[in-house]
C-alpha cells in the first residue's frame, strides 16, 4: 500500500472508501493521533498525547485503533444494509460489497510511539488472563490481544448476521505470517507454532503456514476441513469468481487461482507448487532464502544474497522434507531423493523470475540491495542484520 498521493493509495487501487493507516510503522502505535479517511487526515483527540501513563488504567482514556476500525466496519455494514433495502423496494439489482478489515493486534506495538514494547490492547484487566500477571508477565498482553481480536471479529460477524447478510456474505479470516516472536513475546510460551518448525520470517512451515477460516452459512458446511494450499494471491481470482466478474477483467500473468470449488466442497486440482522467498529469513544460516511446496514435498534453500540471477538458487542442495511423514521438518532427506532435489532447484529458479525483495532487476544485471534496519522489527533482528550484512 502506498501513502497519500501515491499510486498505491487505497482509493487509487479500487477502494471506494478508506479509513485507516498507510504506514506499517505507524500501525505499531495502537493509539495513533490520526487516521486517514479517504484523502483527509482525521484527528483522534483522545490520542493527541497518548502514552502508557496518560491513557490511564486499561488505556481507557485513549482510543484503540482496533475499536475504531470495528466501529467503522459496523457503520459501513449498516449503511450497506440500508442501501440494499432501498434497492429491493425499487426493484433494482442489489449491490455487493467487499470489505478488507486488517487489525494491527496481536502484532507488537506501543502506546503513543512506533516502538514494539508489547501488545497494549484495552480492557486487559477485564480479560480472562488478568490474574496471570505474576506467572505470565508481559505474555498477559499477548493473550489479551488475541482474545480482543476474537471479540472484535465477533462484533462484525454478529452485525452481519443481525442484518440478514450472513448467507450472502463469505468471510475469510487469516494471518499474514506464522507465530510472532516480537515485543517481548516468546512464541514458545503458548506453543504458538504447535508441531511446525520456525516462526515469523522463517522459511520453514512455522513461518509461512497458517490456518485460514472461511465462513459462508448455508453454503460451506460448518466444521469442514480442507488440506488445499490456499495462498493470499488466490484471493483476487477467488473474489472475482464469487462476484461473477469476467475473466478478461482480471490482470494477466497472476499466480493465484480461484478456490471456489474447494470452498463448495468440490474437487480441485492441487497447485503445481507454492513458492516463498525472503530477505534475511530467520534460519540457522544467514542470507537470502527460498521455500517451495510441491504436494507434500517441502524444500528450503538459504544462501548468500545473490549478486546475479545465475546465483539463484543460492544453496548447493536444499533441505528436503516429506511432510506426509515429517510435518515438523526434523529430517532432511535430500540425499535420498536426488530427482526431487533437481526438480525443486529448477522450480526455484523459474519461480523467482525477474522479481524479488533483495535483488534489483530494474537496470541491467541484478545487484544486491542493502536492507534498511527499519524493515527489521525487533532488536534480535537488528543484531542479526549487523552481524551478517
Amino acid at each position: 500500500m502506498g501513502g497519500i498521493g501515491s499510486s498505491g493509495y487505497p482509493t487509487k487501487k479500487g477502494f471506494h472508501q478508506f479509513y485507516g493507516q498507510t504506514s506499517q510503522l505507524n500501525c505499531h502505535n495502537y493509539y495513533p493521533p490520526f487516521m486517514w479517511r479517504n484523502e483527509e487526515k482525521e484527528e483522534i483527540k483522545n490520542n493527541k498525547l497518548a502514552s502508557r501513563l496518560t491513557c490511564g488504567h486499561d488505556f481507557d482514556g485513549c482510543d484503540w485503533s482496533g475499536d475504531l476500525w470495528t466501529r467503522e466496519a459496523v457503520d459501513y455494514l449498516d449503511r450497506h444494509a440500508e442501501k440494499r433495502h432501498l434497492q429491493r423496494i425499487n426493484g433494482e439489482d442489489e449491490t455487493p460489497f467487499f470489505m478488507f478489515l486488517s487489525y494491527t493486534a496481536p502484532h507488537a506495538g506501543d502506546v503513543g510511539s512506533i516502538r514494539e514494547t508489547g501488545e497494549p490492547v484495552p480492557r486487559i484487566s477485564k480479560s480472562p488472563y488478568s490474574n496471570e500477571t505474576i506467572s505470565w508477565g508481559r505474555e498477559v498482553e499477548y493473550a489479551a490481544a488475541v482474545t480482543e481480536i476474537d471479540r472484535q471479529v465477533g462484533i462484525v460477524v454478529d452485525k452481519i448476521d443481525k442484518l440478514g447478510l450472513d448467507e450472502d456474505t463469505i468471510i475469510f479470516f487469516a494471518s499474514d505470517n506464522g507465530a510472532s516472536n516480537e515485543g517481548e513475546h516468546d512464541y514458545m510460551f503458548f506453543n504458538s507454532s504447535g508441531i511446525l518448525k520456525g516462526y515469523k520470517r522463517s522459511l520453514h512451515e512455522g513461518g509461512i503456514r497458517t490456518p485460514m477460516i472461511a465462513r459462508w452459512p448455508g453454503t460451506i458446511p460448518a466444521h469442514t476441513v480442507s488440506e488445499y494450499q490456499f495462498t493470499f494471491y488466490d484471493l483476487l481470482p477467488t473474489a472475482a469468481h464469487l462476484a461473477k466478474a469476467a475473466s478478461e477483467d482480471l490482470p494477466t500473468g497472476i499466480d493465484g487461482v480461484s478456490v471456489v470449488n474447494t470452498l463448495l466442497g468440490e474437487y480441485q486440482e492441487e497447485k503445481n507448487f507454492v513458492y516463498h522467498e525472503y530477505c534475511y529469513p530467520i534460519e540457522k544460516q544467514p542470507g537470502w532464502g527460498q521455500a517451495l511446496r510441491v504436494g507434500n514435498w517441502s524444500a528450503v534453500c538459504v544462501g548468500k544474497i545473490p549478486e546475479n540471477l545465475d546465483q539463484i538458487p543460492t544453496c548447493k542442495v536444499p533441505l528436503i522434507y516429506d511432510l506426509s511423514v515429517d510435518p515438523s521438518q526434523t529430517n532432511d532427506i535430500a540425499h535420498e531423493h536426488p530427482k526431487v532435489v533437481q526438480k525443486m532447484m529448477r522450480l526455484m529458479k523459474e519461480a523467482h523470475g525477474a522479481g524479488g525483495i533483495c535483488v534489483n532487476h530494474n537496470t541491467g544485471p541484478a545487484a544486491a540491495v542493502r536492507v534498511h534496519m527499519m524493515n527489521l522489527e525487533d532488536k534480535a533482528d537488528w543484531e542479526f542484520f549487523e552481524k551478517y550484512s
